[in-house]
């Protein structure tokens, strides 16, 4: 079984909790620090290649998700896959968040199961975004 090293933007500390105490229960899984803004995460990306960035898009003091994104991509490539964590259902949104060299957008109202599943789907190569925005 492979390692999969994943990192986790998000500035909710209740939200973030949840996230990775799911994503900690998947045996192949290694969770970096997480981040609660977008200085922390430029941080993290420039000294660690995760293979998976989970990014909220909307962070606190005008962060932004998208510039993490961008950063990861330019230092790391297929190296690092990112995907979009948020509440928004909007399709400009998922644009944006493509051209930033966002894999997956997901939402934040996912269940448990559907995280995991999701980092299942990476792992496999395939770019999971949510099917009522596809």
């Amino acid at each position: 079984m492979v390692m999969v090293t994943i990192a986790v933007v998000e500035d909710h500390p209740d939200f973030r909790d949840t996230l990775c105490a799911a994503l900690s229960q998947l045996a192949n899984v290694r969770l970096l620090p997480p981040c609660k803004d977008q200085a922390e995460a430029q941080r993290l990306i420039e000294r660690e290649c995760p293979d998976l960035l989970l990014v909220d898009l909307c962070l606190p003091h005008g962060g932004d998700g998208m510039i993490v994104i961008k950063q990861a991509q330019r230092l790391w490539g297929l190296r690092c896959t990112c995907a979009v964590l948020t509440v928004a259902r909007n399709e400009e949104y998922l644009l944006d968040a493509i051209r930033a060299g966002a894999k997956g957008y997901l939402f934040k109202s996912s269940s448990t199961e559907e995280w995991r599943q999701t980092v299942h789907e990476f792992e496999a190569g395939r770019s999971p975004i949510n099917a009522a925005l596809a």
